[in-house]
């Protein structure tokens, strides 16, 4: 809260994110979507199952299905929203250390550039050049344009993505507790716990620390010293250690 109040530009007054959020009303289950902390776990297992589980069926191949899941479970308008804060919901969002979640980020779109029909990004930089052109380039335009979209999703700072300071979510979740986060959920909605299930779409797996670790020893004291400027709120908000990598 001390982060929301301090802000210059005030989080409190910063419209919903409506177009972040996936709602299933058959459990009063609201979901803010982070890229890159999980969303794929969520979407693709969790809450596939959910639905399917209510007969529903979403598509052939997994990318059809997760987006024909999230358009049916949008939240269309604020007037939804108003009667879904109504009912008091479950609601939860996952959130991730900001560094992991850029090497992921780099992972994925630059290593792995072709799953993600990223391929402007695509093979061309390590992860030093990657963090200087792209991230703190791209930062710099969208703080100077004061336009979120300049900046791409997957490393974009999400203190704002899911509204922390206007929503009081029931679970804030964490990469690092992922299953024990999820079960707690499950079992709050009233579903059994799940038994332990492969991750979807994780590129470095339980090794991420040690892959952002070993990223990271390439990047300049003053560099760091700017993305933690980039993501300050994010390590404020979720008491992550800028200095663990």
């Amino acid at each position: 809260r001390e982060v929301c109040t301090a802000a210059k530009d005030n989080l409190t007054n910063h419209p919903i994110n409506l177009r972040q959020f996936t709602y299933l009303p058959q459990y009063n289950l609201l979901y803010c979507r982070i890229p890159k902390t999980g969303t794929t776990s969520w979407l693709g297992g969790t809450i596939m199952r959910l639905a399917e589980q209510l007969g529903m069926e979403f598509g052939k191949t997994d990318i059809e299905k997760r987006i024909a899941l999230v358009e049916h479970f949008k939240v269309k308008d604020m007037k939804m929203w108003k009667r879904i804060m109504k009912n008091n919901p479950i609601s939860f969002v996952n959130v991730r250390h900001p560094f992991e979640r850029l090497v992921s980020g780099y992972l994925d779109s630059v290593v792995h550039g072709s799953t993600k029909n990223t391929n402007k990004y695509e093979g061309r930089s390590s992860f030093k050049d990657f963090v200087t052109n792209t991230v703190l380039r791209e930062a710099d335009e969208m703080e100077l344009t004061n336009r979120p979209s300049k900046m791409f999703t997957d490393w974009r700072p999400y203190h704002d993505s899911c509204n922390f300071c206007q929503v009081r979510y029931k679970v804030i979740s964490k990469t690092e507790t992922f299953d024990e986060d999820k079960n707690r959920i499950l079992k709050m909605i009233g579903v059994d716990e799940e038994r332990r299930v492969e991750r979807m779409h994780v590129h470095a797996g339980n090794k991420i620390h040690d892959v952002s670790k070993e990223s990271f020893e390439s990047i300049p004291k003053e560099v760091k010293e700017r993305l933690i400027k980039v993501y300050q709120k994010e390590f404020a908000m979720f008491n992550y250690d800028p200095e663990m990598y």
